[in-house]
């Protein structure tokens, strides 16, 4: 093992990375308790550079910390400025470490695109975990050029106050990601970076965006694919903003861009609608199942008028399983896609708009209401339930209460897709029914309460 301490003291100067490690003996960067790098202004180059190098460890320790004190809206500095940077770079890891005010933004009218805590280009065996990012335009981002790129994994981070929270996709043409894994991760306060709508704001708020824009003299092209991606465990809001795209939005032309992706056991919630659902998805062979999305209710405050927003967004080669929804204004929205491939069922449906008059779109845009749906999708969808007149199937931590109808029991096993656990890490059966939405019981409390929010670092003038 190469280990370089970084003692208790506050650096000031970039810490270029001089060579890389190897196989059972990586260079480890460990912040001492205290231990700090804060400038005024980092620069795009990063605090930190990992450029060209391999088998690097990040290790923020107890309370390592990465800082601006003077970027951003009302501050002395508006500049580009990264935390970490890695470049063509593999067997990297980044833990627990501190990476915040990459660019303070104060004023909903700030368009800055500004400010990142972790970027990552190209590159395999990439893992980020234990961190805290906040403040910044793009918060933790991987972003891969033509080849075969493998194995990238952001697992429990806390995120907050950014623009693009998560970031990973392509601009380029045969560029291929395999085995990605974003779990456990808890990402809120989007609404830091809220613009007015509607008055060309480059922002656009996604709690994860997902993208291939592989073009060929700028027209977008069928190349590439991420494949066999695991999203599971997060949750995401409830403070979302406005001018939002969506909680996980694939940007995507293409079926076969996205291969195999499972979204599973996460957990949803918002004061305000996505502009395109908590899940925006088309692909092959995907997976949504037993997730929570949590709406919220019509502006009337009359229980029977239900929920607002759309809950998911789908369309081709896409599995919809064991989902709760409630207080969402559509369950599902299949409008702009031919439906091949699609399949749901043993989903329950809540206290959706208007008694359900708009709970549902198909494939031509046209609104279904909960007594057209079911006889629109047969053959699928034979399974699923939607309690009438609405009631309350959650607890406080969105857990299902006791009783009949709240989907306890209620689900297909999907132990063949190999899930084997719910949100809280607890066992779902192997044999027999499962409970739907992503906490298999009510039994005991939810572990995942609100996410701290971290007040900003005070600023030195």
């Amino acid at each position: 093992l190469s280990l370089h301490t970084l003692f208790r003291s506050t650096f000031s100067n970039v810490l270029n990375v001089a060579g890389s490690g190897s196989a059972g003996n990586p260079v480890t960067f460990l912040f001492e308790p205290g231990a700090k790098f804060s400038a005024s202004l980092w620069p795009a180059s990063g605090a930190i550079n990992i450029t060209g190098k391999n088998w690097i460890v990040i290790d923020g320790g107890s309370n390592g910390l990465i800082e601006n004190t003077n970027n951003g809206t009302s501050l002395g500095n508006q500049a580009q400025s990264f935390g970490v940077l890695g470049a063509q770079s593999s067997n990297l890891t980044v833990q627990n470490l501190t990476i915040t005010n990459m660019y303070h933004r104060t004023d909903i009218s700030d368009w800055n695109r500004m400010g990142e805590c972790i970027d990552i280009t190209d590159g395999s065996y990439i893992l980020v975990q234990n961190c805290h990012l906040s403040d910044g335009d793009t918060l933790l981002s991987y972003t891969y050029g033509s080849g075969s790129h493998s194995d990238v994994t952001f697992n429990a981070n806390t995120i907050l106050r950014g623009n693009h929270t998560i970031n990973i996709g392509t601009a380029q043409v045969n560029a291929f990601l395999s085995n990605l894994t974003i779990s456990s991760n808890r990402i809120d306060h989007l609404d830091a970076w809220d613009s007015v709508l509607y008055l060309g704001s480059p922002l656009h708020l996604d709690g994860m965006i997902l993208f291939n824009e592989a073009k060929i003299a700028g027209t977008n092209v069928e190349s590439g694919w991420v494949s066999n991606a695991l999203i599971y465990a997060n949750s995401v809001g409830p403070f979302i903003g406005k001018n939002n795209t969506a909680a996980m939005f694939f940007d995507v032309y293409y079926a076969s861009t996205f291969v195999g992706v499972k979204i599973f056991n996460n957990l949803f919630t918002t004061t305000n609608y996505w502009m395109n659902g908590f899940v925006n998805l088309s692909g092959t062979a995907c997976l949504i199942a037993n997730n929570t999305f949590i709406g919220y209710p019509q502006p009337s405050g009359n229980p029977a008028d239900g929920g607002t927003g759309t809950a998911i967004k789908v369309g081709d080669g896409v599995h919809v399983y064991n989902n709760m929804f409630d207080l969402t204004g559509t369950e599902i929205n299949m409008a702009g896609w031919s439906g091949k491939d699609f399949d749901c069922d043993y989903n329950l449906y809540n206290r959706f708009y208007n008694g359900g008059t708009g709970a549902f779109v198909k494939t031509t845009g046209t609104q279904l209401g909960v007594t057209d749906w079911f006889p629109y999708i047969a053959p699928l969808d034979t399974h699923s339930t939607w309690p009438f007149p609405f009631r309350t199937v959650l607890d406080a931590n969105y857990m299902p209460r006791a009783g009949i109808g709240n989907g306890v029991g209620a689900g297909m096993n999907l132990t063949s897709y190999g899930i084997t656990n719910d949100l809280n890490g607890n066992p779902r059966p192997a044999t027999g029914p499962w409970t739907i939405g992503a906490f298999e019981t009510s039994s005991s409390s939810s572990s995942m309460s609100p996410p701290t929010v971290h007040a900003p670092i005070k600023f030195t003038p």
